[in-house]
């Protein structure tokens, strides 16, 4: 009965412990616990040639939207730190070159005061939005 209980207490009690969200430049344990922390078992990534730098990325979708959200951070093997991290509504997110990536978000909304998309490279060696 025990063998039971016991594994049915601990769910209850991690579920309850709260996560905060770690800041950027921030030394975290390893990428796959910070993922799994951000966006649960369902992530994907993408690894530049080199594997210095990984993309880890989730969409999500409600019934209102036609695209999904994606959200995503840029993980930095060398420093074992997330080095940025975006939300991109209606977006995408993928390498461009090897330290560089291209973001895209669209408005699905008809706002005319607001472009249709909107797309941003950032270099992950500068660690800054640059234009191509």
């Amino acid at each position: 009965m025990i063998k039971y209980i016991l594994p049915f207490i601990l769910a209850v009690l991690t579920s309850c412990a709260s996560v905060e969200p770690v800041e950027s430049k921030e030394k975290v344990s390893s990428m796959e616990d910070y993922a799994l922390s951000e966006y649960g078992e369902k992530y994907a990534i993408l690894e530049n040639s080199t594997g210095s730098h990984t993309i880890v990325f989730k969409k999500y979708k409600e019934l209102k939207d036609l695209f999904p959200t994606v959200k995503f951070f840029i993980y930095e093997e060398e420093s074992k730190s997330v080095i940025f991290q975006d939300e991109l509504n209606a977006g995408s997110v993928k390498w461009y070159s090897d330290f560089k990536i291209v973001a895209t978000s669209r408005n699905v909304k008809s706002d005319e005061n607001q472009e249709a998309r909107s797309v941003y490279y950032y270099d992950v060696l500068e660690q800054k939005k640059v234009d191509e």
